[in-house]
């Protein structure tokens, strides 16, 4: 069957799916591993709750909002190619550290982007359970996938060209230790970490439909 996908306002973790004259919230970030592999959201069964008619409605973005959505997906790209000639004047700078120190100081800055997306995850969380306990709610299994070619494209070109950047400046800072290629790595990586939110968009595709099938019923 098919189902149109609706954003929260102001909560981008859960995604309102109408199929068949229900409705059901799911959680795109449901597993932590939905953070780095956001494409097991198309290939895996993933569980939604149902919510009334009038909860949907409180709860949904306005339509006219859906496509603010792609100015936040390449808000990094945006960022880091009006950053970067501003600072142009560093990129002759080193901080002159060793290899060692220069990977120590990557994985103390990925451990502190984890850790700030980690905290963000469980802000959105307890902002949706301010208005409605979705464990009290009657629950599906389903498998949700795109229905239009754009809708597969889009999200793993984004996720390529993110990914490439993170790599890149992890390695030239590393070997560097240019301050351009770690600026960059920050900004990459927290990007990357919100990713999860273009697997299923209402702004990709030629309507807002996705397929979708009902695996089982849990309660």
């Amino acid at each position: 069957m098919n189902g149109e996908v609706n954003l929260l306002t102001k909560n981008t973790r859960y995604r309102i799916i109408h199929m068949s004259g229900d409705y059901y919230l799911i959680d795109i970030e449901k597993s932590i591993w939905l953070l780095f592999l956001p494409i097991l959201l198309w290939l895996m069964p993933q569980k939604v709750y149902k919510i009334k008619a009038e909860i949907s409605e409180e709860l949904k973005a306005p339509t006219s909002h859906s496509g603010d959505s792609k100015g936040v997906v390449w808000f990094g790209a945006g960022g880091a190619a009006v950053l970067t000639p501003l600072l142009q004047p560093l990129l002759e700078q080193t901080i002159g550290l060793t290899v060692f120190v220069n990977l120590l100081l990557l994985m103390i800055l990925t451990t502190i982007i984890i850790s700030l997306r980690l905290y963000l995850r469980k802000s959105l969380h307890n902002k949706l359970y301010k208005m409605v306990d979705i464990e009290k709610l009657e629950t599906r299994v389903i498998r949700i996938w795109p229905k239009y070619f754009t809708q597969y494209t889009n999200p793993l070109i984004i996720v390529l060209f993110f990914s490439v950047f993170v790599v890149g400046m992890f390695y030239f800072f590393l070997t560097t230790s240019d301050v351009i290629p770690l600026f960059v790595f920050f900004i990459m990586l927290s990007v990357i970490l919100i990713m999860n939110v273009v697997f299923i968009n209402p702004s990709f595709g030629k309507k807002n439909i996705y397929r979708v099938s009902i695996v089982h019923k849990y309660n």
